[in-house]
C-alpha cells in the first residue's frame, strides 16, 4: 500500500470519529461544545433549557471561527 492510498484510508469520512475540541460555557451561563470530525463534518452543540441545539458546519475553518467569535470572546 503506497502512502497515498494509506492516507486515503486514514482520513476518510467513515474512519473518522466525532471528537469534542472544545467546552466553554457561555455569557448566559449556557455549555457551548465544538465538535468535529477531522476535515469533514464540525458542530457547535448549545445546551439550552435542557435540550441541544446543534449547527452543522461543511469544515472546521467555519466552525471554529463562528465558535470564537461567538462564543470565546467576551
Amino acid at each position: 500500500m503506497t502512502t497515498e492510498e494509506h492516507r486515503k484510508r486514514k482520513y476518510h469520512k467513515s474512519n473518522c470519529d466525532a471528537t469534542v475540541r472544545a467546552i466553554v460555557e457561555d455569557a448566559l451561563g449556557r455549555k457551548v461544545i465544538l465538535v468535529g470530525k477531522h476535515a469533514f463534518e464540525w458542530s457547535i452543540i448549545l445546551e439550552k433549557e435542557g435540550k441541544l441545539v446543534i449547527t452543522t458546519f461543511p469544515n472546521r475553518e467555519k466552525a471554529v471561527d463562528t465558535f470564537n467569535n461567538k462564543y470565546r470572546r467576551k
